[in-house]
């Protein structure tokens, strides 16, 4: 499938990224064994090494309940030993109890059930021994074939360029029909007869294909939204492109030893009866290929070939002689064998996210538990879910407070003190979650989160329409977002002319910038107030997307703003007076 690409509007800054939280702790479910979330977050916890300057990367539970992660060091110095990553274990009360150092940075870890671990990253996997011994290291399975690596980087280069020149042109072609319409006064062109045929030797169009034509059909009408000089312009920039990914093009050295390192990096690993699965880059395309190798870390073979993975995560669990992948772009589990053959799956989406999975790819992590159920993780939402071995709902655990955005999300399970973690990238931390009946009163968020409500929520309550705008200007240390190499505000972007806060937390908007910021069914949750400043997070789809910070001057003048977290500061939107019933 080619992919519709978006590169008209280059974002630079990484502030504009929204990174936020999401403040719902709880929800109604529609299974009559199911019914509210039976945990919630109690704590978010930062792993952090005495001395050294650690960037967490994944985690696991151990067998006695300890917090194992996964940290880059970037390639510290210690003693004239270079360390480029650690496994620190963390007890359940998140006291440092044991340190690995490594040579290369870990990305995945797993545990057999005799407490062996395995770590892998960067083009290396480790088997380590329960004392904390490396007593085996090996090249990633992709990378085993030393004199076959090279060649590989440079077809993988190639096939990719392929596509990309493809996926440019297909956008240009888009583009251009889109200018038609416009020369045609707006009316849609329709197919000649020999363009509705299927193609040679096919007797019809795959649905794949039909749904394919259909996405491409709605692309080109908004794409006709558009005035005439910006798709010009974004003609101009997609041919520009199509320059850079030249197919005649000659690959160097350089971009073959990018790819080589690009294609040593795991995503993740499983550990089955009696097989280790390692997910690597595909040697051809932009999937994923996963591989079995034995215990010993040889005998490589692809089991699952090309499995689609969203925003370079995919995730592998192993139990006995099944292998089980978090499938996040077909919102489903699949189950497979030894072998590689699909044997069963469960899942499917769900707007809601109530019995199936939500956002735009999940679930984007798994876990297996001791008794066969399979726990569930979903970036952006930050649900967890509990499912049996034949695949039905048995329980939604709770939701950890995470970053939007498709981002790893690890999970993990202490059946001991019946507690979940996941893994809160944005932050670098692990969020969590214990039983409703062991904090059954609110935690410090739910507090200030009521408070806001019954504050200042009332008071922002109604219509407010722009007075007076306050553009941002890009600081001068940091490379400005450009439309056309022309520098935009966040006003620009995100700017509206009229917000309504309705009740039941419904919300609308009239937007005034590049970006609607509010979409169908739109929600907003007061998450806390300070003085005359309301912070009010904003949901689609139950993903919270950004932040929206209401300051008063006064009871019918509002300063309105966005935060995008990292400590950056609020990006004003501009002054907003109460429209008067």
């Amino acid at each position: 499938m080619i992919r519709r690409l978006f590169l008209g509007l280059s974002l630079s800054v990484g502030s504009l990224m929204p990174l936020t939280a999401t403040n719902l702790m709880a929800f109604e479910t529609t299974a009559a064994s199911v019914t509210i979330a039976t945990h919630k977050q109690m704590k978010v916890f930062h792993p952090k090494h005495p001395s050294l300057q650690v960037n967490l990367q994944t985690f696991c539970i151990d067998g006695q309940g300890n917090i194992v992660t996964a940290l880059a060091t970037e390639g510290a110095i210690v003693n004239s030993e270079q360390i480029s990553g650690l496994v620190l274990f963390y007890s359940p009360q998140f006291e440092i109890v044991k340190e690995i150092k490594l040579d290369f940075a870990p990305t995945a870890l797993n545990f057999d059930n005799d407490g062996t671990l395995y770590a892998a990253g960067n083009g290396y996997v480790a088997k380590i021994s329960s004392d904390g011994k490396v007593v085996k290291k090996s090249a990633t399975p992709n990378l085993l074939n030393g004199d076959d690596v090279r060649l590989k980087a440079k077809k993988k280069l190639e096939a990719e360029r392929e596509q990309m020149s493809a996926s440019y042109k297909n956008q240009i072609d888009m583009i251009d029909k889109a200018l038609e319409i416009k020369k045609n006064g707006d009316k849609k062109t329709e197919k000649t007869a020999d363009e509705k045929k299927p193609a040679e030797g096919t007797e019809e169009n795959t649905e794949e294909q039909v749904a394919e034509d259909e996405g491409n059909a709605q692309y080109i009408e908004q794409l006709a939204q558009i005035s005439q000089e910006e798709l010009e312009n974004m003609r101009k920039s997609y041919n520009e492109y199509l320059k850079q990914f030249n197919v005649d093009q000659p690959i160097g050295d350089t971009e073959v030893e990018s790819a080589i390192a690009s294609m040593g990096q795991v995503r993740s690993i499983a550990i089955g009866e009696e097989d280790v699965f390692v997910t690597c880059p595909a040697n051809l395309g932009y999937g994923y290929d996963i591989y079995r190798v034995s215990k010993e870390l040889d005998e490589p073979r692809v089991v699952v070939k090309n499995v689609s993975g969203c925003c370079g995560q995919m995730d592998i669990q192993a139990k006995g002689k099944q292998l089980y992948v978090a499938e996040n772009t077909k919102f489903r589990v699949g189950v497979y064998n030894q072998k590689g053959k699909l044997t069963s799956k469960f899942g499917s989406q769900d707007r809601t996210g109530k019995t199936g999975f939500g956002s735009c790819c999940n679930p984007m992590n798994i876990r297996c538990c001791d008794n066969g159920d399979v726990l569930t993780a979903e970036s952006s939402i930050g649900t967890i879910k509990r499912y049996d071995a034949a695949g039905n709902l048995v329980a939604t655990i709770g939701k950890a407070k995470i970053g939007g955005g498709c981002k790893h999300v690890a999970i993990g399970h202490d059946p001991k003190l019946d507690r979940y973690y996941m893994m809160y990238q944005d932050e670098a931390a692990i969020c969590v979650l214990v039983n409703q009946s062991e904090f059954p009163g609110e935690t410090e968020d739910e507090k200030l989160a009521r408070e806001a409500a019954e504050g200042l929520g009332k008071k922002v309550m109604g219509a407010w329409e722009l007075a007076e705008t306050k553009p941002t200007e890009p600081k001068q240390d940091e490379e400005a977002a450009s439309v056309n190499g022309q520098p935009v505000t966040m006003v620009d972007l995100y700017g509206f002319k009229k917000i309504t806060f309705k009740a039941e937390n419904k919300a609308s908007v009239v937007s005034g910038g590049r970006f609607q910021i509010f979409g169908e069914g739109t929600e907003w949750i007061p998450v806390a107030q300070d003085g005359s400043k309301l912070t009010m997070s904003l949901l689609n789809d139950q993903v919270e997307t950004l932040k929206l910070v209401a300051e008063f001057v006064s009871d019918d003048e509002v300063k309105f703003g966005l935060e995008f977290g990292r400590g950056t500061p609020t990006q004003p939107l501009g002054n907003f007076k109460r429209v008067k019933e």
